[in-house]
């Protein structure tokens, strides 16, 4: 166990941080007023008390700060805590001053903060400690096919994984040796005799971790059914049926609206700004496959130079990439280019969350090398979706596909909120934000060539 998220940990911490919230109010009255703290102070505290536990528990959920983990290093959790309360006292004064009126001293509200933070910060601390003290790096062994671009991905990507400690690879027919050696059984994708892999492991108890092919994920979520005395698994074509369509369609409609009216005045702003800093105009707009492979028109904040592509042809962003402006560079990082695709929502052309529109261009040599490519095109396309909140900009069309079909045939108005949610985060999380690094980009020319 690596990680525990939605389980009685978390209630637990979320008992506590109303505890701790309490706590630093109490504090905060002893330490300004003394013993004998003013009525009139209390009663404005217990009114916003229900906005403020609300408010830390949204935030703190947001930026996952209830998955207590030990491949997330403390630094991050401290990071995390930081940018939840930044935004969660803002929300605060702005209740307490604006809808409230309430007669709560700034004094109190700050001060309180300050509390708040320091006492979470203890409280993550303890806690993530504590879970690396029991939860012990497990003893892992690849087992690999061949040393391909694939293989050495997934063997730096466990190398860097704090949850696992490589003991060594091996093949298929040396396992039986050392599987007494170790905790989890990771294997490579296109290993033969996969099942005979499996078998072998499950009978000695051992963890297997594998990275899913197509028929694996569309298992994930089979409806059992049986005939007679067989049992059956009900795979259904991927895509949503028309109530699913009606609810996404309400849900896209009132949330574009709402960060419409929010994000205005910024938009604005962004189209004055953008042509001052860099030639060119604004917004940028360019042909995408949506639904059903058909293309339109997705906007954007152009954050390149204008015409980047004129003399390369179309070509993936790569990390450091010189086509970037730097006024460009701040708006990837913050995913403010995105803006102008809520105006795509409304049109109809895409949703808040589904997967990645991409161009005839690259979804042509996709196809032509990633089985299933066009799966994803079940639905429309979106503005964030799973693999953008569960990868990075690094990581490989293969592996998106994996989380777009995970999405599609999981989809669910709670899973869209809550990948919204995510998405939040990880505008924080500046290593998501970068494009292609060297060796990735090699990886993804080898896929599509």
């Amino acid at each position: 166990m690596t990680k525990s998220r939605f389980s009685s940990i978390s209630i637990l911490l979320a008992f506590l941080d109303i505890g701790i919230i309490n706590l630093s109010y109490h504090l905060c009255y002893l330490i300004i007023f003394g013993p004998q703290s003013p009525f009139t102070y209390w009663n404005a505290y217990f009114k916003v008390l229900p906005f403020v536990c609300i408010g830390i528990l949204l935030s703190f959920y947001i930026f996952d700060l209830y998955t207590v983990a030990i491949t997330r290093s403390l630094l991050k959790v401290l990071c995390s805590l930081f940018a939840a309360m930044i935004i969660n006292t803002a929300l605060i004064m702005s209740y307490v001053y604006i809808i409230e009126n309430s007669v709560l001293p700034d004094s109190v509200a700050l001060t309180a903060t300050v509390l708040e933070f320091f006492l979470f910060s203890i409280s993550r601390t303890i806690i993530q400690l504590l879970f690396r003290e029991v939860y012990k790096s497990k003893r892992l062994l690849f087992i690999e096919k061949n040393t391909s671009f694939e293989t050495r991905r997934l063997i730096k990507k466990f190398a860097n994984h704090k949850g696992f400690s490589i003991c060594e690879n091996a093949n298929r027919h040396e396992l039986q040796s050392v599987l007494d050696e170790v905790d989890v059984i990771a294997i490579n994708p296109g290993i033969e005799d996969k099942m005979k892999v499996i078998d072998l492991c499950v009978k000695k108890g051992k963890e297997v971790l594998l990275v899913p092919d197509l028929i694996e994920i569309l298992l994930y979520s089979a409806e059992a059914q049986c005939v007679d005395d067989t049992l059956l698994l009900s795979i259904k074509p991927l895509g949503l049926d028309i109530r699913q369509r009606f609810a996404k369609r309400v849900f896209d409609i009132i949330i574009s609206s709402l960060m419409l009216l929010v994000a205005s005045p910024i938009m604005i702003t962004l189209r004055i700004l953008i042509p001052i800093l860099s030639p060119g105009p604004a917004i940028f707009s360019q042909e995408r496959l949506g639904e059903k492979s058909l293309s339109f028109k997705v906007m954007k904040f152009r954050s390149m130079v204008d015409n980047a592509e004129q003399k390369t042809g179309p070509v993936l962003a790569v990390e450091k990439d010189p086509r970037i402006t730097r006024f460009g560079a701040f708006l990837r990082a913050t995913r403010l280019d995105e803006l102008p695709q809520l105006i795509n929502v409304i049109k109809g052309d895409m949703s808040i969350v589904g997967p990645r529109p991409e161009r005839q261009f690259f979804v042509d040599q996709y196809r032509e090398s990633i089985p299933y490519y066009s799966y994803r095109m079940a639905v429309k396309p979106g503005i964030t979706g799973l693999a953008q909140v569960k990868g990075k900009y690094t990581t490989t069309p293969e592996d998106k596909l994996r989380f777009d079909i995970m999405y599609i045939r999981n989809y669910s108005l709670g899973l869209d909120f809550s990948i919204l949610f995510q998405t939040v985060r990880v505008v924080f999380q500046r290593e998501r934000a970068v494009g292609l690094n060297a060796e990735t980009n090699t990886g993804v020319k080898n896929l599509v060539s």
